[in-house]
């Protein structure tokens, strides 16, 4: 009798047991399928999956590292996404945007599309600038104007360049001044101003083909 208690109740315990590890994996589960389900939700809103939607394109020389997916934006408004890329037959790039249709309203047919930076080295975003108020909005598959983008690139080239030609005139600039310095004839005074200096002077200093202005103001 005793040993049949014990067996009934360790029957019981083991009957327990199950049930709390299956009440336990049905909680993980539940858990899991409501994340799922959640992360589904915001990856849906934020992406405007469930949301109605136009296409509008726009061509660009150079998309700059643009990728699908990446946002579109009015005014440093989210309004929607970079459906598609593609070159065309004369290899400019053609990009398909999603835009929210309750938004839309606000994008122009004389609005222009532009490639933008999120922060100094972020992603890329399509910035699109605001159209005239009398202009009608965008409607589906419209083709929008676009600015193409400066790149930083382009943008340290110039000033690379720049810096070199202040260094070359500045040493015209010296050598003239040490000429000047030493008191040098007149035949040496109707030495030609180099052209790259000539670009940086005043034009009141600059005779042509002579320093007899200069030399002028040192006798007085």
């Amino acid at each position: 009798m005793w040993r049949s208690g014990t067996i009934l109740n360790k029957k019981i315990a083991a009957m327990r047991s199950k049930q709390r590890r299956s009440l336990i994996v049905g909680i993980f589960i539940t858990l899991g399928l409501a994340i799922f389900i959640a992360a589904i939700y915001l990856v849906g809103t934020k992406e405007n999956i469930f949301g109605s939607t136009i296409e509008v394109s726009a061509i660009f020389e150079d998309v700059k590292g643009l990728r699908e997916g990446d946002r579109v934006r009015l005014s440093g408004i989210d309004i929607g996404t970079v459906g598609s890329i593609g070159f065309l037959s004369d290899n400019r790039v053609h990009i398909q945007m999603s835009l929210e249709e309750e938004l839309v309203v606000f994008v122009k047919k004389d609005s222009r599309a532009t490639i933008g930076n999120e922060g100094l080295m972020g992603a890329k975003v399509v910035m699109i600038l605001p159209g005239s108020m009398l202009s009608e909005p965008v409607t589906e598959f419209d083709t929008l104007q676009t600015i193409e983008q400066i790149d930083v690139d382009d943008i340290m080239h110039e000033v690379m360049k720049s810096s070199e030609n202040i260094t070359v005139v500045s040493s015209e600039l010296i050598s003239i001044t040490q000429k000047i310095n030493r008191g040098m004839g007149s035949s040496e005074r109707s030495l030609p101003i180099p052209p790259l200096l000539q670009t940086w002077m005043p034009p009141a200093i600059i005779l042509p083909g002579s320093l007899k202005t200069l030399t002028g103001y040192r006798k007085r």
